[in-house]
């Protein structure tokens, strides 16, 4: 069920209109508060990877910002970490870093 429920959501952040994209990430970052939640987005293998990408794709700030947030929370957890590292996380977040400064 929850998996579902992440599947349809993820879906969402590609809207093309930006307040959905806002409150697809709103949804995501209050259902990684709870560590079940957190472990049940860890475990869809899609979102870490998707996050990723829109490191790059997003123009919108306000969303990438929701982006950064979600995957530094997917992070803090224990299998978060090297989930992450099995991406293009790091040139992504250096490439993010070099455009703003």
């Amino acid at each position: 069920m929850k998996r579902d429920c992440i599947e349809d959501i993820e879906e969402l952040i590609n809207d093309p209109l930006e307040n959905i994209r806002a409150d697809a990430y709103d949804g995501l970052l209050l259902f990684g508060e709870e560590t079940d939640g957190t472990n049940c987005l860890l475990e869809s293998h899609k979102i870490l990877p998707h996050l990723v990408d829109k490191l790059i794709e997003e123009k919108a700030e306000k969303i990438l910002n929701r982006t950064v947030q979600l995957l530094r929370l997917l992070m803090q957890r224990e299998s978060g970490t090297p989930k992450a590292l099995e991406t293009e996380i790091i040139s992504r977040l250096m490439n993010l870093i070099s455009q703003k400064y």
